[in-house]
């Protein structure tokens, strides 16, 4: 086969520069996400990680679409923005087409079938392109196509930006149009950008973390609240499937957007309902420990007694429309979670923590989890629910059940209610079919089958994933905690 020689001689990074004197264009490529060396630069944690790239693989192909060739690189620092490739004309003058994918190297696979270019060199490669080809979520890459007519008579310019506005957005293949910064708006392949001088990276407006606006933060009796700030989150987590129930499997991946919104604290007390109910009586009970009610799992682990033992306890034992009543009752936009803004305060927003303190699964003495007084086996001491904020991380080497944001027990204690509907992770309604979802939701038809998120006292150590989904039932082992917006509506 002619690999690059046919068409291609010469697709090589180079500081503004080209290798062979053949008339070609030279192809600059930017991109507005954020590189992961200027996460470590000052004012580096206002950036989103899921809005971090660190790879760029380029695909030549035929005119029919067939893959050619291939380069890949590694392009973590803003010295690298922008690259700069030679592209030949070809041997028959047809107009050369090109698949330009960015992405996070670390969510990509192997991709050992693929054609992998010789002449490729820059940094992170050899001089004989040794560097192995991966493949990236069709949902994670920003993925462009772009087709450029023959060059003539000597070194003509051409820019592409990869726009973090197209990312999870696959080119139009049979039309030869693409995303260039309008997910809604495809342009022709053809279709080139300015010369913007300096590199663009991180200059997206989705790429920065968005602070609530403080005079918003709600004041509300025996709670206090926390601002999670907006931005993106990628969401889902392809290693988990199987482990649990496999209509629940969290996957494929998926961005969203999330506006900033305020959460509480800890999940909704037993002192929250009773100031509640001293102010409107008429306020339905949760079910009380012991219930004889059948359809209540548990119940000799319920929190409610009258008069109460532990009112710092969460209230559990409940069905999802009374939780929703009592966020609102406090508040006039209060609200349970989407799965979304759970998941995405979890992550600690959008830096992708396993788990809502990191990376590790839980001790004993991190998280109230795997506790005796079900059939289920234990591997903790103590029995039933614990007091919120019981694994504050006090004399706890590994810390606490305590987010990034400082929400605490969204890892263990109890699973926790949110407002969407229970689906199958593809089949959620409230996201786009490709590309991102902004402020996903899902509101139930029937109020049982709502998604639940995080483990539960009874859950092992290490299943507290941000991921993790269940489903509503009235039982001691569910509870929750409200939302409420953190930017004017």
């Amino acid at each position: 086969m002619k690999r690059f020689s046919a068409w291609l001689s010469s697709l090589v990074i180079v500081a503004g520069l080209v290798s062979c004197a053949r008339d070609q264009y030279l192809l600059s490529i930017d991109t507005d996400a954020v590189v992961p060396s200027q996460l470590r630069e000052a004012g580096g944690e206002q950036y989103s990680l899921s809005a971090v790239i660190d790879t760029v693989r380029i695909d030549v192909l035929s005119t029919d679409g067939v893959l050619l060739d291939s380069c890949q690189f590694f392009v973590p620092d803003r010295g690298n923005w922008p690259l700069s490739l030679g592209i030949a004309r070809r041997d028959d003058d047809q107009p050369a087409q090109l698949r330009i994918r960015a992405f996070r190297g670390r969510f990509a696979l192997s991709d050992p079938a693929a054609k992998l270019g010789k002449q490729c060199g820059g940094p992170g490669t050899s001089a004989t392109g040794s560097l192995t080809l991966t493949e990236p979520p069709r949902e994670l890459a920003i993925d462009r196509l772009v087709e450029l007519p023959p060059p003539r008579l000597g070194i003509h310019e051409a820019h592409v930006r990869l726009a973090l506005t197209c990312i999870g957005v696959p080119p139009d293949f049979a039309n030869r149009a693409t995303c260039v910064d309008n997910p809604q708006q495809f342009q022709a392949a053809t279709s080139l950008d300015q010369d913007l001088g300096d590199s663009q990276i991180g200059s997206s407006t989705i790429a920065k973390l968005v602070p609530c606006d403080p005079s918003m933060q709600p004041v509300l009796t025996a709670m206090r609240t926390r601002c999670i700030p907006g931005g993106l989150s990628i969401q889902g987590d392809s290693t988990l499937v199987g482990i649990y129930d496999p209509t629940l499997d969290p996957t494929p991946r998926r961005i969203v957007y999330l506006s900033p919104f305020f959460m509480d604290e800890t999940e909704f007390t037993l002192a929250r309902l009773i100031a509640q109910r001293k102010k409107e009586p008429r306020i339905p009970k949760p079910a009380a420990k012991d219930s004889t009610d059948e359809r209540v799992f548990q119940s000799k682990f319920c929190t409610w007694q009258e008069p109460p033992v532990n009112d710092s306890l969460p209230v559990n034992c409940l069905r999802p429309d009374l939780a929703e009543l009592l966020c609102l009752f406090d508040h006039p936009k209060g609200w349970l979670p989407s799965e979304a803004q759970w998941e995405y305060a979890a992550h600690g927003a959008g830096q992708q923590r396993t788990f809502p303190w990191g990376s590790a699964p839980a001790s004993c003495c991190q998280a109230s989890l795997s506790r005796g007084g079900t059939d289920a086996r234990t591997q903790c001491p103590g029995t039933g629910v614990e007091p919120v904020r019981s694994h504050q991380g006090l004399g706890c080497v590994e810390g606490g059940d305590v987010s990034l944001d400082g929400i605490f027990d969204l890892g263990g204690s109890l699973g926790e209610f949110t407002r969407d509907a229970a689906s199958r992770y593809p089949e959620r309604c409230g996201l786009p079919k490709t590309g991102i979802g902004t402020d996903p939701t899902c509101l139930p038809d029937d109020e049982s089958a709502r998604i639940t998120k995080g483990a539960d006292w009874t859950a092992g150590v290490g299943s507290a994933f941000a991921v993790l989904r269940t489903t509503a039932t009235i039982s001691s082992l569910k509870g929750f905690r409200c939302v409420y917006p953190g930017v004017r509506q």
